[in-house]
């Protein structure tokens, strides 16, 4: 189990384990958790590129299958590949490509190291509680990004990332939060594949 580098404060707990990662907020307010796949952890990614960064200029998919439990709407849930392995709760800001949840609207993020990308996803704008859903992103190697919710295109951007990432931003993460409302948020995460193109 990679994912050892975690957070909660308030109410917040996770769960990981060989089966299924899992943020949940818990129901007082300001409350979060952060699963994080480890800190300090240089993976290798990219063929020709120093083990600490991700070389975005190569072909990257990323594949997920996730369920939302709760989602109201001072809340968010987000999976995102980018951040560093100790990063705390927020958007994406360097680098990286991924998904916010807020208030069951489906949030499609990426960020090319200058300027952050949030599109609404469409057609599916709104997603259902307890319902499992597959995502797939791809990032092309040129900056742009497309995602794919059960197989169907969810949208394009070309502010993705190209290049090197910055030293240690190759990480996954993945968030929950309620912000001021004391109601739960909770996301699941599991079948996870992420590969870079040689």
């Amino acid at each position: 189990d990679a994912f050892t580098s975690n957070a909660v404060a308030g109410t917040g707990s996770i769960t990981t384990n060989h089966r299924f990662l899992k943020a949940n907020s818990g129901g007082t307010a300001t409350s979060t958790a952060i699963v994080r796949d480890g800190t300090g952890t240089n993976i290798g990614w990219s063929v020709g590129s120093d083990p600490s960064v991700l070389n975005w200029s190569k072909r990257v998919v990323w594949d997920f299958i996730f369920e939302i439990a709760d989602n109201t709407s001072t809340g968010f849930c987000r999976v995102l590949w980018g951040p560093n392995g100790s990063d705390a709760i927020k958007d994406l800001d360097h680098k990286g490509i991924g998904i916010v949840v807020d208030n069951l609207a489906l949030k499609l993020q990426t960020h090319d190291s200058t300027d952050l990308v949030e599109i609404a996803a469409s057609p599916t704008a709104t997603l259902t509680v307890d319902l499992v859903y597959g995502m797939t992103i791809i990032s092309d190697g040129a900056g742009n990004v497309e995602w794919f919710l059960n197989g169907v295109s969810q949208g394009t951007s070309a502010g993705g990332p190209v290049g090197n990432s910055d030293a240690a931003h190759h990480h996954m993460n993945l968030q929950a939060g309620n912000g001021a409302n004391a109601a739960n948020q909770s996301i699941v995460v599991h079948s996870i594949y992420q590969g870079v193109a040689v």
